[in-house]
């Protein structure tokens, strides 16, 4: 299965909240946010992402020390770029695949 086949995958697993699949679509993208926040930051062919990443980058480096290294740096962008995918593929699963009102009491009651 090529890569791009993997991603739409994954996504759907955690659009639909499979258990674990959030986990999986985490370490099979983070390589590749990190590979593409290192370009970006390197001036290297910015692409579609690159507006998120400068926002990202900005956003962490003003909670951190602002000579912070690239390769964490790197990291952080990354981790926060894969934190919002995640968020938002969960909740497009929400409205997708909203629980039955009585499924919903029972997530409430525990």
């Amino acid at each position: 299965m090529n890569s791009q086949n993997l991603f739409t995958e994954l996504a759907g697993r955690v659009r639909r909240g499979e258990p674990g699949a959030a986990g999986h679509f985490r370490r099979e993208i983070l390589p590749q946010l990190e590979n593409m926040v290192r370009w970006d930051i390197r001036g290297r062919s910015p692409g579609p992402w690159h507006d998120a990443i400068r926002r990202e980058m900005q956003r962490a480096l003003s909670r951190s020390h602002p000579a912070a290294d690239e390769e964490s740096l790197t990291g952080v962008v990354a981790q926060r770029l894969c934190d919002r995918m995640i968020d938002n593929l969960q909740a497009q699963g929400r409205k997708l695949y909203p629980l039955p009102p009585a499924a919903a009491m029972q997530t409430i009651a525990c």
